[in-house]
C-alpha cells in the first residue's frame, strides 16, 4: 500500500510533526510505501515541502504535489494552525480535492475542543463529513464530536490511543538536571499555551503538596507565538 501523508515533519519544532515521524517510521519498518507533503522546513526519506503555513493556495500547493505520488490513501494531520490563515480552513479544499479525485482520506485530529466557538465548529464538520475515517486520540474527544455532527457519520470516528515512545531510562537524570534526588517530580512539558491549560495543575498543587509534601512542580517548554507570552 501507498500512504501519502500531509503533516508538519521534522525538523520543524512541531509535536505532530514528531508524531507523523513516529508514525511513517513504524509504517515503513511494515514495508509501507510512504510519501509525506509538509510545510517548508520538513526534511527527510521521501519528505516533499511544498507549501507554508499562510499561502492562500496551500490545498493547491499540497493537493498538486501528493497527487504526482499516486497514494492509495491520504491521512491528513490536523490542526487549526497547520493549514493557513483562518484557523487552517485550507485543509477544506484540501480534503475535497482528493475526494473528487477518488482517493480516500483519513484525517486525524490533533486538537478537540469541548467548547468550540461556530468557526472551530464549521471547520471540524467540514472535515469530518468529507473524511472517510476520522482518527482522535481519547474517549471525550469522540463524545464532543458526536455532539456537534449528525448521527449518520458517527461510525467513521474512531479513537486510536496515542502512544508513548519507549526510552532507556537515563541514570542519575534528576541529578544532572540540577533537581532534588530525595523530590517527587511532577512534569508539565510542552508549548505554553492558554489550550494546554497548565494553571489547572498550577492551581491544584498545593493540595497535592498536601498528600505529598516532597513533590515539586517543573515545567519545561516554551511559547510558540508572541500571542502567548503573557500566559
Amino acid at each position: 500500500m501507498r500512504i501519502g501523508f500531509v503533516s508538519t515533519y521534522p525538523p520543524i519544532e512541531c509535536g505532530i510533526a514528531t508524531y507523523t515521524q513516529y508514525l511513517t517510521d513504524a509504517l515503513r519498518a511494515k514495508q509501507t510505501d510512504i510519501y509525506v507533503v509538509s510545510h517548508i522546513g520538513g526534511t527527510g526519506q521521501q519528505v516533499f515541502p511544498a507549501f507554508d503555513y499562510e499561502d492562500g493556495d496551500l490545498a493547491e500547493k499540497a493537493f498538486s504535489t501528493m497527487v504526482r505520488f499516486t497514494p492509495d490513501i491520504v491521512h491528513i494531520q490536523h490542526e487549526f494552525g497547520l493549514y493557513g490563515k483562518h484557523l487552517g480552513v485550507s485543509v477544506v479544499p484540501l480534503i475535497l480535492e482528493f475526494k473528487m479525485l477518488g482517493i480516500p482520506v483519513v484525517s486525524t485530529l490533533h486538537t478537540v475542543y469541548t467548547n468550540m466557538d461556530a468557526a472551530h465548529r464549521t471547520i471540524l464538520e467540514a472535515v469530518i463529513t468529507n473524511s472517510d475515517r476520522v482518527i482522535v486520540h481519547e474517549p471525550y474527544q469522540l463524545d464532543t464530536l458526536k455532539g456537534m455532527i449528525p448521527d449518520p457519520f458517527h461510525g467513521r470516528i474512531k479513537v486510536i490511543p496515542h502512544g508513548a515512545r519507549e526510552i532507556e531510562i537515563i541514570p542519575d537524570a534528576k541529578r544532572r538536571l540540577g533537581l532534588p534526588e530525595d523530590k517527587k517530580v511532577i512534569l508539565i512539558i510542552g508549548y505554553i499555551r492558554p489550550s494546554k491549560n497548565f494553571e489547572v495543575i498550577i492551581d491544584i498543587f498545593p493540595e497535592i503538596l498536601e498528600r505529598y509534601p516532597n513533590a515539586i512542580l517543573v515545567m519545561a517548554g516554551k511559547t510558540r507565538g508572541q500571542e502567548y507570552v503573557d500566559y
